[in-house]
């Protein structure tokens, strides 16, 4: 039998970390699809700064 490295399981941190990141692009995406139902500029504003964070935080988790 030979050592297969595509078989070798991931991790269990790394694959935390990639299913954060991909739950914090999620949530930015949705975010960002919604900022236009929002009334006020200082929500919008808002809005874009969590955007900003979650998808920063995204990218810092992804090796």
């Amino acid at each position: 039998m030979a050592y297969d490295p595509s078989r070798r399981p991931r991790h269990p941190v790394a694959v935390a970390e990639l299913n954060d990141s991909a739950t914090l692009a999620q949530a930015a995406t949705f975010l960002d699809g919604t900022i236009d139902t929002m009334s006020t500029a200082a929500a919008r504003q808002a809005a874009m700064h969590a955007i900003t964070i979650l998808r920063g935080a995204s990218r810092s988790l992804t090796p």
